[in-house]
């Protein structure tokens, strides 16, 4: 029988280690606690808790913390948590059957990242309510071997390991619960400002190395500091720089197995240049990490954005329209037959589920196919109920189909939530609703608060715009002055 060790590194985790051992009782045959300079109790705890604790002096090096922790172990495989982590209930027979077959030598587990200290493990997986994010798939339980390296002083990896040796890998079906993302312990522990000492650390250090830039550019894009955005777009360009020269260095057929994965940097450099309006420049950059061999569900929702935003430009050509959209179409669709596929690299939050559902859902209201777009939207909030645009595509698309009734009984209680309150989408859809219905004085109501909404804010999907523009002139309700600008703006939302 296969056996396993925990490895885990803390310091000062006094308050959270206690919970992370405790949930792989049973579950592990060893526990291996890296300590890298604690003035509390971990120590003690640890000690308390059956581990083996070894002393590690700190480098600003967690890579180096990893690798300790694994040359310690004994077992035939090494399960990776954190002091804020825990394994879900449960979890125990996934793990104990998955290296039972060991058909495989990294198994990504799915991390789920609660939103509040105070959430069971049982809320944090069944309510999107509970957590942040979809959960994500991480290599988090390997094959110990001699050559089993983490890299990188941050945001360390097993991913050159796992490409160097071709090695197999398999989804695993143990979840972890990860409460390091709540206010509470960000705040307290400052983890984006030493993720960000560290990286910055690390780019001096490495300058020609395109890693560090692409998580220090990361880091710097999700700062809630608007100056970081300069740095951000900087340090994508350092590394797009670094990636490029590189890249020229090696054969094509070279390119997949030495060139560091395009992934990640390609996302954060084309999402940057998308919030500076630079669409020609993010587009060439999926390009070119396409052309470098890279696959993947960022890449494709990515293309599928600014096909949606070409269409959106091209509006008196219907025919190079109707392209850009089914390009779009077609790049949603593949995002979504990823569905199960593991990456070593970061995906995007939704690009295999909600978000990609969400967009097919609008690209197909554009491309007049109601019909399509309904299970599509209700696609998305099967995965995120709660995501607004999904539910708002969904009523558009009950209008289209003449199902008024559903269409306003679904769109009543979303005209209560705050964010709705003052946008005018959820007012032009609910005019619609009742003009499909027959009601008149509740259309005109509604279309009035619409057009308020338009002339505050200036801000709706055009093709609504347009829908309630076309309404009015054919059953006037009210002046459409407000409604008419809003529909003759090129951008789509």
């Amino acid at each position: 029988m296969s056996t396993i060790s925990l490895c885990v590194i803390a310091r000062d985790e006094e308050e959270l280690l206690p919970r992370c051992l405790s949930s792989v009782s049973g579950a592990v045959d060893e526990v291996i606690v890296v300590d890298t300079g604690s003035t509390d109790r971990t120590v003690a705890l640890a000690e308390a808790a059956g581990a083996k604790v070894i002393s590690h002096t700190w480098h600003d090096d967690f890579a180096a913390a990893r690798n300790t922790a694994a040359a310690a172990a004994s077992c035939d495989w090494i399960l990776v948590l954190d002091a804020d982590e825990l394994l879900a209930p449960g979890a125990f027979a996934a793990l104990r059957n998955a290296t039972r077959q060991a058909d495989f030598e990294c198994g990504f587990l799915p991390l789920y990242n609660a939103i509040s200290g105070d959430r069971t493990p049982q809320e944090v997986m069944g309510s999107a309510a509970a957590r942040y994010d979809e959960p994500v798939a991480l290599p988090r339980l390997v094959r110990r071997s001699e050559d089993l390296r983490w890299e990188g002083p941050v945001h360390e990896s097993v991913a050159g390991w796992i490409a160097r040796g071709q090695r197999t890998v398999k989804r695993v079906e143990a979840p972890i619960i990860h409460y390091g993302y709540t206010p509470e312990v960000g705040a307290k522990r400052g983890k984006k400002a030493r993720n960000l000492a560290l990286l910055e650390a690390w780019c001096r250090q490495e300058s020609a190395n395109p890693v560090p830039w692409t998580y220090f550019a990361w880091e710097l894009m999700t700062a809630p500091d608007p100056s970081a955005a300069a740095a951000a777009f900087n340090a994508s360009a350092r590394g797009w720089n670094a990636l490029t020269s590189m890249a020229a260095t090696l054969r094509p057929e070279e390119l997949l197995s030495q060139l560091p994965s395009p992934v990640a940097l390609a996302t954060v450099r084309a999402m940057l240049l998308l919030r500076a309006g630079h669409r020609a420049e993010a587009l060439a950059t999926v390009d070119q990490a396409e052309a470098w061999g890279a696959e993947h569900p960022n890449l494709q929702i990515l293309r599928a954005s600014l096909a949606d935003e070409a269409a959106a430009q091209l509006g008196s050509d219907p025919n190079a329209r109707r392209a850009a959209l089914e390009r779009a179409r077609s790049c949603y669709a593949a995002c979504l037959a990823q569905r199960d596929r593991l990456f070593t690299d970061w995906v995007i939050d939704g690009a295999t589920s909600w978000a990609a559902a969400t967009g097919l859902g609008g690209t197909l209201l554009e491309l007049g196919d109601p019909v399509a777009a309904l299970p599509a939207f209700e696609s998305a909030l099967a995965a995120r109920s709660a995501h607004l645009p999904a539910a708002l595509g969904r009523v558009e698309a009950l209008i289209e189909l003449g199902r008024a009734e559903e269409a306003i009984a679904a769109i009543a209680p979303l005209l209560e939530r705050a964010e709705l309150r003052t946008q005018a989408d959820g007012w032009v859809l609910a005019a619609l609703a009742c003009h499909k219905l027959g009601t008149r004085t509740d259309m005109a109501v509604f279309a009035a608060r619409a057009e308020r909404a338009i002339a505050q804010r200036g801000s709706v999907v055009p093709r609504r715009a347009l829908k309630l523009r076309t309404m009015l002139v054919t059953s006037p309700a009210t002046k459409p002055a407000a409604i008419s600008a809003a529909a003759d703006k090129p951008k789509r939302a």
